[in-house]
């Protein structure tokens, strides 16, 4: 009916109640107090299950149960007035389900609010944070040092209060007229900052880098536009082929440069998803509390790749594995950069160039962008627009035919 978990020392409990899974921090690190509130939350549960004790529909469930049914809708009130900053965020890190978010989703919210608890305070009664706090945020975060040792962007602010909306909305509710609305982002002042970067081949950024005159970080944000041509693509799968030292390099290198997969999309696939001639990827967008799915083609190529893996690939679900166990992030990571730092694209800033290369390519051969989106699932017009560009030499015979 319930069970605990440790992390960090502190136990948790996981029960359900009327078909949803709750977790909730039990605040101790021993083991005697949490098997002494688990006994009592499961006599709790068989009498609000039997109908005896009656759960108040403005009531937080999972207080309410660990609390033996004395905390209702008054206590609930005044909870929320008192709640931290702190809390909340281990409040909602602490229900969600494993699988939830991605991981790397997860990282970067996490990230996020060990920022906003540094800046606003830890301690900080959130129901009562003003515009003027938010601003006071985007103020001192904008004059902080970023990556590369450039100064925070407005992007990144505006996705770090975006992680506290989300968060705020889920144990407050965004509904108008709510006691607890968070102040609305669109009165208040960012940092002006540059557009990203259109994509470059890796002729331009080496003939930029050859001219001379950046920094070390400049030079970075330049190779992080990279995208490869497809005779390029195949040049790089060649390298990675001869000088992999895990099997599985070649054709999970493969399946990100001809199906624009990402690299977490790679890693949680299974042998299942590769059949028929198409790739099924696995997405952790979730559309009206479904779990996503898209459908990229498997090219005659790529095929024969996969082909050649499947014969030694070693028993399992997972498509790309070692000794039939998940590849890590990481591993994959290192694997990546070990195999390319002697060739021409030893700079390639990572996994991601894969899924830059294949839009690009697919723009420059005029596919309709509504196929192109399907490919790779794009969803807003921000993510398009860094896309919506040509090779160098198209775009060069262009104005020569209209100005010749």
């Amino acid at each position: 009916m319930a069970s605990l978990e440790q992390r960090n020392g502190r136990f948790s409990v996981i029960f359900r109640f009327e078909g949803r899974r709750y977790k909730k921090s039990l605040g101790t690190k021993s083991i005697g107090t949490a098997e002494s509130r688990l006994t009592r939350l499961e006599e709790t549960i068989r009498l609000a299950a039997s109908g005896r004790l009656d759960v108040p529909g403005s009531a937080d469930v999972a207080t309410f149960l660990l609390s033996d049914g004395k905390r209702g809708d008054g206590s609930e009130a005044n909870k929320r007035t008192t709640t931290t900053l702190s809390a909340l965020f281990s409040d909602y890190f602490d229900q969600l389900a494993d699988g939830t978010l991605e991981a790397s989703t997860l990282l970067t919210m996490q990230i996020h609010g060990r920022h906003l608890k540094r800046v606003l305070g830890s301690r900080r009664v959130v129901p009562v944070l003003a515009s003027s706090d938010l601003q006071c945020y985007i103020d001192r975060r904008s004059k902080e040092t970023g990556r590369r040792g450039k100064r925070v962007s407005s992007t990144t602010i505006r996705k770090e209060l975006a992680t506290l909306r989300q968060v705020w909305n889920w144990k407050f509710g965004d509904a108008t007229g709510n006691e607890y609305v968070l102040p609305k982002t669109s009165s208040l002042r960012f940092p002006k900052s540059d557009e990203r970067q259109p994509f470059r081949t890796i002729e331009q950024i080496e003939e930029q880098v050859r001219l001379g005159g950046l920094q070390d970080a400049d030079a970075a944000d330049l190779w992080e536009c990279l995208y490869l041509r497809t005779k390029e693509i195949y040049e790089l799968l060649d390298h990675i082929r001869d000088h992999a030292t895990k099997p599985w390099l070649h054709p999970m290198a493969a399946t990100a440069a001809l199906t624009g997969a990402r690299r977490s999309e790679l890693l949680r696939a299974e042998v299942r998803d590769a059949t028929n001639g198409t790739l099924l990827i696995r997405e952790k967008k979730r559309s009206r509390g479904q779990n996503t799915f898209r459908s990229v083609p498997i090219s005659t190529r790529l095929q024969t790749t996969l082909n050649d893996w499947m014969k030694t690939r070693p028993k399992g679900k997972h498509l790309f594995s070692e000794n039939g166990a998940a590849v890590s992030k990481h591993v994959a990571h290192d694997q990546l950069r070990r195999a390319i730092k002697d060739s021409r694209y030893a700079n390639m800033p990572g996994w991601h160039c894969f899924r830059h290369s294949f839009i690009s390519n697919l723009a420059s051969e005029g596919v309709d962008q509504r196929i192109i989106d399907e490919f790779v699932g794009h969803s807003t017009e921000a993510m398009r627009k860094r896309y919506r560009h040509l090779l160098p030499e198209r775009t060069t015979a262009a104005l020569a035919r209209v100005f010749a």
